[in-house]
């Protein structure tokens, strides 16, 4: 018994020891990170480490508004990439009922990964106005992308309170308007949480109004198209060839997607550009070894998802389908009419594959799956037997 204790105390030093080579930066909302903004550079914010497992912060003087969500995580060894908590794409909130100087005290334990701040009211304080500004996407319409410090998107107080931005006569593509408003040109205040989106059904000048109401947080864009636009557009293939797997249902072939398309649903591949024929654009693949299963695909406008058209021409519909029902050699077709939005994929075989297997796969009962290989008897999954498609069991 007295080894064994011995063991876990020995153990328990040796966690300890590798805790205290580690340092944990606490990075957030400026307010409570000493002016630092999700800054995990910022020396001034690293956990102070007590010895034992856990680590501690606390910083005074912060001024906290009523209500407002203050976000926080900690990073290991100011890396992303060595640790953080909680998880990417995860924060954690602070939240303060009136509003007044606090001060804040983060602790965290690095072994059970358990991570809190406490904010104790020291002194009032007053929060006076701020800026508000629309910070988000196309670049078309607000000039730089998600640009929180752009003062060419400050938005305007009005007669209520509520704050406006203007913009006239902006020529925007099909796809969709997305954006936040910031407050006093940073992202530490930020609405609406996820970004708001609206979209643009058609190619035109606009003017376009975006609205906030900073008691509500509500936020509101009302884009009026006032004229056509003709906006020169690039057209691309997106797409995978799908096989059947053993739950009978169709899912990306690696393989065979390579050799129709290079990567799969990849908006940025230039390799599978489409080029123009009279009114429509085209792309063909020649000579290009498929297996039973389905050409799934879909046409996208200037490598992007903001434009995108599937079946009968829908936008951001379900995609195109072209099945191959045999094995073998073929030419392979896509044709995008832009007019109507139609995308036609017509393969041509021109040599035969699975069908034309040697004898004893008919007179021996020898099986192939559907990429034209041969399998064991043990193989699940959809075979070839006999010159017969079969689902073993």
């Amino acid at each position: 018994m007295k080894k064994i204790f011995t063991l876990m105390l020995l153990s328990a030093m040796t966690t300890v020891g590798m805790l205290a080579q580690d340092t944990w930066t606490v990075v957030g909302s400026a307010e409570i990170c000493n002016g630092k903004e999700w800054d995990k550079d910022a020396t001034e914010n690293d956990m102070t480490f007590d010895g034992e497992m856990n680590y501690t912060l606390v910083r005074e003087g912060c001024v906290l508004e009523a209500g407002r969500e203050y976000q926080y995580k900690v990073v290991k060894n100011h890396d992303y990439a060595q640790g953080e908590y909680p998880g990417s794409m995860q924060n954690k909130i602070l939240k303060v009922n009136s509003t007044g100087t606090y001060t804040v005290t983060f602790s965290f334990n690095a072994v059970y990964m358990d991570l809190d701040a406490d904010a104790q009211k020291t002194g009032e304080a007053v929060i006076g106005d701020k800026s508000w500004t629309v910070a988000g996407v196309p670049a078309a319409l607000l000039g730089t992308e998600w640009d929180s410090a752009n003062t060419d998107n400050d938005m305007e107080k009005q007669g209520d309170g509520t704050y406006k931005l203007e913009k006239k006569g902006v020529t925007l593509s099909i796809g969709s308007i997305q954006y936040k408003v910031c407050a006093n040109h940073g992202w530490s205040e930020a609405y609406p949480s996820s970004n708001a989106v609206c979209p643009i059904s058609e190619d035109g000048v606009y003017d376009v109004t975006f609205t906030f109401n900073p008691e509500t947080k509500d936020v509101a864009v009302q884009p009026v198209k006032q004229g056509s636009a003709v906006i020169e557009k690039s057209y691309s293939l997106v797409g995978a060839f799908q096989v059947l797997d053993d739950n009978n249902e169709y899912v990306d072939n690696d393989e065979a997607t390579t050799t129709l398309f290079g990567t799969k649903w990849d908006v940025a591949s230039t390799s599978n550009d489409m080029w123009q024929d009279g009114d429509n654009y085209v792309f063909e693949k020649t000579s290009i070894t498929l297996p039973v299963g389905q050409i799934a695909c879909k046409v996208v406008a200037n490598h992007s998802w903001d434009e995108n058209y599937g079946a009968d021409g829908v936008m951001d519909g379900s995609n195109v389908i072209a099945t191959i029902t045999q094995a073998g050699v073929y030419n392979v077709k896509f044709t995008f009419t832009p007019a109507t939005k139609i995308l036609t994929v017509v393969p041509t075989m021109t040599a035969a594959g699975i069908s034309n297997v040697a004898a004893d796969a008919i007179l021996n009962d020898v099986r192939y799956n559907l990429a034209g290989q041969r399998v064991s008897d043990t193989y699940k999954g959809v075979v070839i037997m006999n010159g017969k498609k079969l689902a073993t069991p």
